[in-house]
């Protein structure tokens, strides 16, 4: 398949970030579904902390090539109705979408972003 990205919300709180990475994997599903990527995307909820009850924080995405354009989609159909700022993780690097990044033109370039992260 590809390399793993670790995607998650930023600036609310914990019980509130495991509650809204949920809508925020949907959303990337639904764009893989859209864009006919699905076979190249595999999407799952991660605990950031042993101690708590949660069902997962985290989001980790093990992707191909093709999917940068879904989870683009899937971030930008985030920030836009929910306003949130969203951080992508690889390795030692991370990169940081807020509202600016909900604009329709931004998906390529955050699509160009995770291409490069992914590469």
């Amino acid at each position: 398949m590809g390399n793993e990205i670790k995607i998650q919300i930023l600036n609310i709180s914990d019980a509130e970030r495991s509650k809204t990475s949920g809508e925020l994997l949907k959303n990337i599903s639904d764009a893989a579904q859209k864009f006919g990527v699905s076979g190249e995307i595999t999407l799952n909820k991660r605990r950031d902390r042993d101690d708590t009850q949660d069902l997962g924080a985290t989001i980790i995405a093990v992707i191909g090539t093709s999917a940068a354009i879904a989870i683009a989609k899937g971030i930008a159909d985030f920030i836009r109705k929910r306003g949130d700022t969203v951080t992508v993780v690889k390795d030692e690097i991370t990169i940081t979408f807020t509202g600016t990044a909900a604009s329709s033109d931004s998906i390529e370039k955050i699509a160009s972003i995770i291409r490069e992260l992914n590469a």
